[in-house]
């Protein structure tokens, strides 16, 4: 008998974060309009116009649908995609129970094949070159995975997803022929390591973005009993089918590295520099999840955290 309770999904109407990680939605009758106070809202509607079309042409994959630009008001109405759960779900059950091994890594490998077509595909008008935020620049130099920029400047360039996680991750199975959809979300800046919806930088921001959200980057409700040295078999996984679409090996430990700088930043920016975020890269990075020592780095290199 299980010893803890099973998270249980929640579709989009249940709760609205899971169509974007923004306060600005509503909904438009059976449409979801999200709002965009700080950004180009025609950029946004470009971009995720462009997503869509490429989305279409994945199998077992989809997006919200842009229906209507309103560029006076700063808003954009999408199709809502009813009954629908986070992958973190998914992957909560795969960190506790082994027989859910090949439903979670199969949309591990859809997911990185769809991110290795955005990033060979997506083209915009416009481009803003990346250009590290303090928070991120600290972890990065100086973190307890820094990782040599000249490294990530040559790493190949794309245009971004911009906040690709678990929380633009979802996904949706068919009653009847028990299929499952990866649903992918809000191509937008998530405002701590990217800021313009035609970001274009390293394709390690989005990947390491990814590995972030592998490494707990989810509610702790859905982290009892977890497993996690399981995790480094979705983060193999992942590199390998990316690989397998883009063509360009991935550096698990630069992965690893970016992912981590951009935790930092994310709590920096939403948590402040003091004791919560300490917390929270704690919880992401610690011994009981074996994930402190798997790189040596030179004794000059201290905890940004």
């Amino acid at each position: 008998m299980p010893t803890h309770r099973s998270p249980q999904p929640k579709t989009a109407r249940d709760d609205v974060s899971c169509f974007a990680g923004s306060p600005f939605l509503s909904f438009a009758g059976n449409n979801v309009c999200k709002h965009y106070p700080d950004s180009d809202v025609a950029v946004e509607y470009a971009k995720a116009q462009a997503i869509a079309g490429i989305v279409s042409r994945e199998a077992q994959c989809d997006t919200p649908r842009p229906l209507r630009l309103c560029e006076e008001d700063g808003r954009i109405e999408f199709s809502f995609l009813p009954s629908q759960h986070s992958l973190a779900y998914e992957y909560a059950h795969f960190l506790r129970d082994p027989s859910t091994d090949s439903q979670f890594l199969t949309l591990v490998d859809r997911a990185a094949h769809l991110l290795a077509s955005i990033h060979c595909q997506l083209d915009l008008p416009t481009r803003s070159q990346f250009d590290a935020p303090v928070a991120f620049d600290a972890a990065a130099r100086f973190g307890r995975f820094a990782f040599p920029h000249r490294q990530f400047e040559k790493s190949p360039r794309a245009f971004l997803h911009c906040d690709f996680g678990f929380a633009n991750l979802a996904c949706a199975k068919d009653r009847r022929s028990e299929a499952t959809t990866l649903i992918i979300y809000d191509p937008s800046p998530n405002d701590h390591s990217t800021f313009a919806p035609d970001q274009y930088g390293s394709i390690y921001l989005d990947i390491g973005c990814f590995f972030a959200s592998l490494n707990g980057r989810f509610p702790l409700r859905h982290q009892i009993a977890a497993k996690w040295t399981r995790v480094e078999d979705a983060k193999r996984r992942f590199a390998d089918a990316y690989a397998a679409s883009s063509g360009h090996n991935v550096d698990l430990e630069l992965a690893e590295s970016v992912g981590y700088a951009t935790a930092f930043a994310s709590f920096t920016k939403w948590r402040g520099n003091g004791w919560r975020r300490r917390i929270g890269m704690t919880l992401l990075y610690n011994r009981f999840k074996q994930n402190t020592n798997w790189m040596n780095l030179p004794g000059k290199y201290h905890d940004a955290a």
